[in-house]
């Protein structure tokens, strides 16, 4: 939903092209990728100015619609993200990302006979009910985790990872431009709750809750869970405390994943 960090992100000198072209010519359809490219870079705001502009002129660009309800969402505004996602489903009924979007916007509200139609559409499950990470003592946790994870994408969560005590991954997904970074995360902050365990201890800090890494294009909160960890990207439009509560919602909700209770 929000803007992620790149494999196969536009250079310096393509976006430094495309705004020179779109300052040449107001008309050009260049306004698209140039959005994106600042979105991917945390830029909503100039995104946003430029997907409307473009909207002006191309009030047909189905792949407008799509991200400018993105950046409605990563504003925390989904009345409008689902606006632009429904006007997204006039043009294009078959508009993949239109309908998933769609489908976990009306997840996120609870409302999940309302996401069924869209999901299955572009053939995916409706994830079992959960309330807020809490599950039936005879549901799936995987398929609870799911729900949680899919809960909280339209409020600008892009992807959660629980890694076990060997550094592999348990469940969850972070996907970017449709690649699925999962297993790139668990290598990389697998030992890190470890290592800032010793470090609390050593300095007499307490017990370590959580760490947080901010990157060009998405925060990562890190925290314990298990003998494992679990790896929570959010846009970096997100504040910094709304980006922990919502780690902690997904860090309950995968407690029964490690057998810890949910």
């Amino acid at each position: 939903m929000a803007g992620g960090g790149g494999l196969n992100a536009p250079t310096p000198a393509q976006i430094r092209q495309w705004t020179e072209e779109l300052a040449r010519d107001p008309g050009s359809r260049v306004f698209l990728p140039l959005a994106e490219a600042h979105w991917r870079a945390g830029r909503t705001e100039v995104a946003l100015r430029l997907c409307l502009r473009g909207l002006e002129r191309y009030p047909d660009d189905v792949a407008a619609h799509v991200l400018l309800g993105r950046l409605y969402a990563a504003h925390g505004d989904l009345e409008r993200a689902m606006d632009e996602w429904s006007i997204a489903v006039q043009l294009d009924p078959d508009h993949v990302e239109a309908h998933r979007e769609l489908g976990r916007a009306w997840l996120a509200r609870g409302q999940p006979e309302r996401a069924r139609p869209h999901l299955e559409r572009i053939g995916e499950a409706l994830p079992a009910p959960v309330s807020d990470g809490a599950r039936s003592p005879t549901s799936d946790p995987v398929a609870a985790w799911e729900a949680a994870l899919a809960a909280l994408v339209a409020q600008g969560v892009l992807g959660a990872v629980v890694i076990d005590e060997q550094g592999l991954v348990v469940a969850g997904r972070v996907v970017v431009e449709g690649i699925d970074l999962a297993e790139a995360l668990a290598a990389a902050f697998h030992g890190l709750g470890d290592d800032a365990e010793r470090a609390c201890r050593y300095l007499g800090l307490g017990d370590w809750s959580g760490a947080t890494l901010e990157l060009a294009r998405a925060h990562v909160r890190v925290l314990p869970l298990g003998r494992g960890s679990l790896a929570v990207a959010t846009a970096p439009t997100v504040p910094l405390g709304r980006a922990i509560r919502l780690a902690e919602r997904l860090q309950r909700a995968a407690g029964p994943l490690v057998g810890e209770p949910a």
